[in-house]
């Protein structure tokens, strides 16, 4: 379990290799080396974190963040194993429709049928 810094000759560019549970997965995060460092630092702090909720028996979201839209998506999505195919494709509908929509909207405060009307808008006009 862990976050690891490696370097990418054919793209250059720095990712964080991630190993949890066996399963082990990439992220990039761009040409310097500082940036790259600051995100497996991030993950593994989050790692830790989930490792001790899953001897709890529990699973919570941060405390310390705020529930709010761009926060808790984003916490998700880099929280979430995803393939790989569809990490590319699942980070482009969060980033270019659910955060621009909820933005910093109290996710706890959502109604049912706000996220119906999202759903209903998102499928007559698709961006």
């Amino acid at each position: 379990m862990g976050a690891k810094v490696h370097w990418d000759e054919r793209r250059s560019k720095w990712f964080v290799r991630v190993y949890d549970e066996g399963r082990q997965r990439k992220q990039y995060v761009g040409p310097d080396r500082e940036d790259a460092e600051a995100v497996a630092e991030a993950i593994n702090a989050d790692l830790a974190r989930t490792q001790r909720d899953r001897e709890d028996g529990r699973v919570r979201f941060r405390p310390e963040a705020a529930i709010n839209g761009e926060d808790a998506l984003r916490w998700w999505f880099a929280s979430y194993r995803f393939k790989r195919s569809t990490r590319d494709l699942n980070r482009g509908r969060i980033e270019n429709h659910l955060i621009p929509h909820f933005g910093t909207r109290d996710l706890r405060r959502l109604s049912a049928l706000e996220i119906r009307q999202y759903a209903i808008l998102w499928l007559v006009c698709p961006v």
